[in-house]
């Protein structure tokens, strides 16, 4: 991978015309913590900030980001994003601005009042037009077994299980498919961030058309809500507390945890010095099985097989919740 982030400064000065005038020098510039995709600064000028994003990789590398900045804009409008001031299709610099709130964690979105605008945010999201991509989350981690048992790694019969109970899992998950929705995919906790009430999305690198309840389930999976706390996050997102596709989530969950362990798998397989990825690798195997080793997922995605979504399935024909 091509690191193109050595030097901010220079591209600081090319771009200051939107940033108020400021060169780098008039600046204060820090870097910002997160992201092995990019690195992120923010610039401190005179009365406002912003932050300055460059791409790790070549545009050879990585792509185009016209789907990207496309997508990004459109959640700007909506209110949803950071605006954007500048932004390269060709090697994905971007100057946006800085929403100086409270950067979210798993303890923080577990709350009731944080859960439940994530769920409104994500809800609002899901009825954006005009996305561009397409993301498959089932691929990604198809794509991680197939490095797995590629290695030397001796996979136990648990895991083969695991991997045939995802088969089914998809099966049932894509012969009842629900439209492709606007998405952002990387619903990482650290990516919200509440400001004066609202709750926002940061780094939209991942964003397309996906299966919108995947995203829902992410959440989930990934901070543990309560039982609580998670009943009133998918009555917040579904509009009523008995949508007839709720009895999908519970199946992305499973799925989305078992993403996570392929993906401390996969790290760990090309850091094999760094331990940090292999205690990643035991805590998401157990989550993993505290969601799918049970009866009740068996009689979940046994209903899920036998649902149909239909245009009155929409979440925007259902109650917004204040």
């Amino acid at each position: 991978m091509t690191d193109n982030t050595a030097n901010p400064s220079e591209t600081i000065d090319r771009l200051s015309a939107y940033l108020n005038g400021a060169k780098a020098s008039d600046l204060k510039i820090e870097p910002l913590s997160g992201g092995t995709r990019n690195a992120t600064y923010l610039l401190r000028g005179d009365g406002w900030n912003r932050v300055l994003r460059l791409s790790r990789s070549s545009p050879e590398e990585n792509g185009s980001y016209e789907h990207e900045i496309n997508n990004m804009k459109i959640a700007v409008a909506a209110g949803l994003a950071p605006h954007v001031y500048f932004a390269d299709p060709v090697n994905g610099t971007m100057i946006l601005d800085f929403i100086d709130g409270t950067v979210m964690n798993a303890r923080s979105l577990r709350e009731k009042v944080n859960a439940i605008a994530s769920a409104q945010l994500v809800r609002e999201l899901h009825t954006l037009d005009g996305f561009q991509g397409n993301y498959d989350i089932f691929k990604i981690i198809r794509k991680n077994i197939d490095k797995i048992q590629q290695s030397e790694i001796e996979l136990t019969p648990k895991h083969t299980q695991a991997i045939d109970l995802l088969e089914k899992t998809q099966t049932v998950l894509s012969d009842n498919a629900v439209p492709n929705s606007a998405t952002h995919n990387d619903i990482f906790s650290g990516n919200f961030v509440s400001f004066r009430n609202k709750m926002y999305l940061i780094d939209w690198e991942c964003a397309a058309l996906a299966e919108p309840h995947w995203e829902v389930a992410a959440l989930c999976a990934q901070v543990g809500l309560s039982n609580a706390v998670r009943r009133e996050y998918l009555t917040t997102y579904f509009g009523t507390d008995d949508h007839p596709a709720m009895c999908r989530i519970p199946l992305f969950e499973g799925a989305c945890r078992l993403y996570w362990w392929t993906e401390a798998m996969c790290r760990s397989l090309d850091k094999s010095d760094d331990q940090s990825w292999k205690e990643d690798e035991k805590d998401w195997w157990g989550w993993y099985n505290e969601t799918t080793d049970n009866k009740a997922f068996i009689e979940t995605l046994n209903i899920a097989e036998n649902y149909r979504w239909r245009p009155e399935h929409e979440i925007s024909k259902f109650h917004k919740p204040a």
